[in-house]
């Protein structure tokens, strides 16, 4: 809880893939992603696999369906 702490008063110091970097490199396979793949989840989904060999994503079903 201590690094995690010192990470957040860090953090704004940090690019977003830096700081994913770091939060895998520092709790490796506890880190999973969440996401329904809106614009936000698809990019995070890929910052999180150029970041872990085994990422851990589940999905959301927000029920958002996007009128075209």
């Amino acid at each position: 809880e201590k690094k995690l702490k010192n990470l957040i008063a860090k953090a704004e110091n940090y690019t977003s893939q830096e700081l994913i970097d770091i939060v895998v490199e520092e709790f490796g396979s506890k880190v999973s992603l969440a996401t329904s793949f809106g614009v936000e989840g698809k990019v995070l989904t890929d910052m999180l696999c150029e970041a872990s060999s085994n990422p851990q994503i589940f999905t959301l079903d927000s029920g958002f369906k996007k009128v075209e």
